[in-house]
This record gives structure tokens, C-alpha cells and sequence, in this order.
């Protein structure tokens, strides 16, 4: 989750690039929750 949210910052700091970032974020995030929320489940 901690690469989506440094791609999210490289979005602000980056206008040219900032789609490619944001998109990139998104997934990151998706996935970093898709796996907390395995772990949450496993852990019980």
C-alpha cells in the first residue's frame, strides 16, 4: 500500500506523467487492500 501511495505523490510532483502514476497508484492500493484483507481473514 506504501507504492501506491508514493506513486500518488510522484502524480503531484509529475503533471506529464501524472495518468500513468494514477493509474499505477490505483492498482497498487488494490492490491495492497486485496492482501490486508487476506491476511485479516487468515489471521482469525
Amino acid at each position: 500500500m506504501l507504492s501506491g501511495v508514493a506513486l500518488a505523490v510522484l502524480s503531484l510532483r509529475d503533471p506529464a506523467r501524472a495518468a500513468l502514476f494514477e493509474r499505477w497508484s490505483g492498482v497498487c492500493l488494490m492490491i495492497g487492500l486485496c492482501m490486508l484483507g487476506v491476511a485479516l481473514r487468515g489471521a482469525r
